[in-house]
């Protein structure tokens, strides 16, 4: 099973945003009940601040990205779905 793999990617993946100065994802693992192993969800205040560039320059990214473990920025996405039978992301808003 890629559990444990998928696990430390994404604790990886984690490493990435927070030396480039952007949001990390609080991350779950399943237990039972659902095909579901691992999950991740972000909170951003909105769409906008999701899909803003990190405030570190393309070298300081390039070089978070090899701290994390990833051979390069462009790796981070690839070795995911690698590990994985299916992808799906959900946005959602805040309910008041």
């Amino acid at each position: 099973m890629k559990t444990t793999k998928l696990l430390e990617q994404r604790r990886m993946e984690n490493a990435y945003p927070e030396a480039a100065g952007q949001t990390q994802n609080l991350i779950f693992r399943g237990v039972a009940g659902s095909d579901v192993d691992v999950f991740t969800i972000g909170f951003h205040a909105d769409l906008e601040a999701f899909a803003a560039p990190a405030p570190a320059s393309d070298e300081e990214r390039k070089a978070a990205a090899r701290a994390a473990g990833f051979k390069s920025r462009a790796d981070i996405s690839f070795y995911l779905r690698s590990l994985i039978a299916k992808h799906q992301d959900t946005r959602a808003v805040k309910l008041e």
